[in-house]
């Protein structure tokens, strides 16, 4: 021992401290460390630390809106039903319209600017609410005079008056809403 306390460099006791320091260095860097390297610093490893997160709960999907839309005038449920022969007077577009998808009986949901189009079958009496073929799903905007319907397809811009009782669309888009007048059947 020296005059410190601590182990005499050369001695039994030191050499000991010198090899456990040596086993810790090869423990940390993954290489032997060799009489020149003893005392110089341990390479500085060049990869970032991988860093892990763990998922916490996930917000909840909304699919209604927080907020109520604001009704427009056009909100409610109406319905309309018109002949192949009043549907080619009302004027079709090409005669790819010119299709038992496009005329019938159509009940037309219109609710905080969403759209649900369904075409009722023929044979059901009385036509019951959603339960026929679903044509359209959409959403729309009323622009001043214009009642705007988005759907997959395209957006069409219909002029449209509408009073308590009746919706009215004029030339603008496919047949089926143009072909004559809805009549409002709820809200």
């Amino acid at each position: 021992m020296d005059r410190t306390g601590r182990p005499a460099k050369g001695s039994r006791a030191w050499a000991a401290i010198l090899a456990g320091a040596m086993v810790a260095l090869v423990a940390c860097t993954g290489s032997a460390a060799t009489a020149s390297t003893i005392g110089t610093a341990a390479p500085v490893p060049t990869v970032a630390p991988t860093l892990t997160v763990l998922p916490t709960e996930a917000p909840t999907p909304t699919l209604m809106p927080t907020v109520a839309p604001t009704p427009t005038v056009v909100d409610g449920t109406w319905e309309v039903s018109f002949t192949e022969a009043e549907m080619v007077a009302a004027g079709i577009a090409d005669q790819a319209e010119d299709n038992e998808g496009n005329y019938g009986h159509f009940i037309l949901e219109l609710h905080g600017g969403g759209v649900v189009l369904t075409q009722i079958p023929v044979d059901a009496t009385p036509p019951p609410l959603r339960t026929g073929y679903r044509d359209y799903d959409g959403t729309y905007v009323i622009k001043g005079k214009y009642f705007l319907y988005t759907t997959t397809e395209a957006t069409w811009a219909y002029p449209f008056t509408v009073t308590s009782s009746k919706l009215t669309f004029g030339q603008g888009g496919p047949v089926t809403l143009r072909a004559k007048p809805w009549t409002r059947i709820g809200p």
